[in-house]
């Protein structure tokens, strides 16, 4: 669960990330492009704006594609 942000990092120098926040219906509700992602400089994006609820994380490029249900306090 979170408050405001949301922190991502990951293991694998991932480039030219495309990250979406969906609601539970599958309506892109916030996007960030060309993100480059790895365990040196994780990413955070402010989700103060939403509604507190249920969204799926969605991050993807060319050859990589994470889901993952985040909960919005």
């Amino acid at each position: 669960p979170s408050e405001g942000q949301i922190f991502i990092s990951s293991n694998m120098d991932l480039d030219n990330l495309t990250i979406e926040i969906r609601d539970t219906k599958g309506r892109l509700i916030m996007y960030d492009l060309g993100k480059v992602i790895n365990n040196k400089s994780p990413f955070a994006m402010d989700i103060n704006s939403l509604a507190s609820g249920l969204y799926i994380l969605r991050i993807h490029n060319s050859s990589y594609m994470y889901s993952k249900l985040i909960q919005k306090l």
